[in-house]
């Protein structure tokens, strides 16, 4: 019993890493790792650095799921079609009987009332079938259970984001994401503090101070990155953040430096370079992520 229940656990996980890429509009590839025997960790990447597509996480992580409950299932899914072949061969063996020991004269009679009789029959067919299923469903505590964990997850991923009733819940983990993300990005900016002042010691627009100027913008971006994935993940969940325009500007804002330190984008028509020197009031302060939260 153990075992079905970490697989159903196993299995939730796929589902869930399934939908999370299904419905995040910034994940256009994913790369997978392994979170643990009950678990699955993805990275999303905004381009194709992942492993694979979004379309073919999103069908894999189903796929898997779904063999997973398939296999811990299948002697109640093979029983069920067994009862439903039984249950079929013996209404056609009693139906056929009941045909041959009909009298011949009633058959005018029978003709004229066959379209009815069939209708009949299909819908106390289907309302049998319907019935055995019900039954499957309460002898069966583990598939109730599993169809109710549906129901749940279900209900939490698409209703109630949208009632702020249910947002201390739903935004939970973004909270606990947004958490881990901010110990990252206070160390970088305390690095990159070190190197700003580091600038001061040495002299200006000399070779020392030009490869110090190289340091602190390496930081910095580092810094930048790790913000935007903050960004990009409270982006997700819009009815977490408390202005998502605003929240629009500043991963704008980002992106455009992040490309003026690489080198490939400008600012007032300027490249970056360690020879222009470096502004030291640049990110004098930290923000914490959950600032920008309800």
């Amino acid at each position: 019993m153990i075992w079905k229940a970490l697989a159903i656990l196993g299995a939730g996980s796929f589902f869930a890493v399934g939908f999370d890429i299904a419905t995040d509009p910034n994940c256009d590839s994913v790369s997978f790792r392994g979170g643990g025997a009950r678990s699955v960790l993805t990275t999303c990447f905004t381009d194709t650095t992942g492993d694979f597509s979004k379309s073919f996480a999103v069908i894999g992580s189903f796929l898997v799921g779904i063999a997973i409950l398939t296999f811990i299932f299948w002697a109640e899914i093979n029983a069920y079609i067994r009862n439903l072949e039984l249950r079929e061969r013996f209404e056609s063996a009693l139906d056929a009987a009941i045909a041959s020991n009909n009298d011949k004269s009633n058959n005018a009679f029978e003709n004229s009332s066959a379209t009815e009789q069939e209708i009949r029959n299909s819908g106390n067919k289907f309302l049998r079938n319907w019935m055995t299923l019900s039954q499957v469903f309460k002898s069966n505590k583990v598939i109730s259970s599993v169809l109710v964990v549906i129901f749940v997850f279900g209900f939490y991923k698409t209703v109630a984001p949208q009632i702020s009733l249910f947002n201390p819940i739903t935004c939970a983990g973004l909270k606990r994401d947004l958490a881990t993300k901010d110990v990252i990005g206070r160390q970088i900016w305390n690095s990159y503090q070190e190197e700003v002042s580091r600038l001061s010691q040495v002299e200006m627009f000399s070779d020392s101070y030009h490869l110090q100027v190289g340091n602190a913008a390496r930081r910095a971006l580092q810094l930048l990155i790790n913000d935007n994935e903050g960004y990009l993940i409270m982006k997700a969940k819009p009815h977490c953040v408390n202005d998502v325009s605003e929240l629009e500007k500043i991963i704008a804002s980002n992106n455009t430096a992040v490309s003026y330190l690489k080198g490939v984008g400008t600012i007032q028509g300027k490249k970056f370079s360690v020879y222009n020197g470096w502004n030291t009031s640049v990110y004098q302060t930290y923000t914490d992520f959950e600032y920008y939260l309800e």
